[in-house]
């Protein structure tokens, strides 16, 4: 067989129709453990994945756009593993995107994932605006890491700088340390 395997195949492989194939794929209700057999050794035969543009017609792709604003922040990596290890074991996939420190540049990356279809954005230290970010919002659901503010239109998840200095600097006291510096 030439080219991509499509639902037909493994309906022609299966015996059965591709509205049966397209249930079991889904994993919808009503679908017999004979049928989920046939469809399931049809699919692993011929090596069947499903299309996500055809997937984003219905409604969903179970994909998730994570937008950095800079690679090379070493406090990211944690962020991202934190996202894919809370997402292993679902249909879910991470999508990353390098989103660069332009306001318009991460307008272009977030832009490109909205035209993707995909199911939500994270957007770890974005420096739009509020308004641009809850214009984004309006376009899928957004969570945003690492900034502080913001919007009714979408969630955010930000660290309490104010607290966290006081717990390194009581503990640096506490071993006995008088002169204390922070450089950024």
């Amino acid at each position: 067989m030439s080219g991509r395997v499509t639902i037909a195949d493994v309906a022609r492989r299966a015996g059965v129709s591709t509205a049966a194939v397209s249930k079991v794929v889904r994993g919808a209700y009503g679908v017999s453990a004979e049928m989920q057999a046939k469809v399931s050794q049809a699919i692993d035969e011929l090596g069947y994945r499903p299309h996500a543009a055809a997937r984003a017609l219905r409604g969903r792709t179970y994909t998730l756009g994570v937008m950095l604003s800079d690679t090379r922040n070493p406090f990211f990596p944690d962020i991202i593993e934190g996202v894919t290890g809370r997402l292993g074991g679902t249909e879910y996939q991470v999508l990353l995107g390098p989103g660069g420190i332009e306001p318009r540049t991460q307008a272009r990356m977030t832009d490109a994932m909205i035209d993707r279809s995909m199911d939500g954005l994270i957007l770890i230290s974005p420096v739009m605006t509020d308004a641009e970010l809850a214009a984004i919002a309006g376009a899928t659901p957004v969570v945003v890491v690492g900034r502080h503010g913001g919007a009714a239109a979408y969630d955010a998840v930000v660290d309490d700088d104010v607290m966290g200095a006081r717990l390194v600097v009581d503990h640096l006291v506490g071993l006995g340390h008088t002169r204390i510096a922070h450089i950024t």
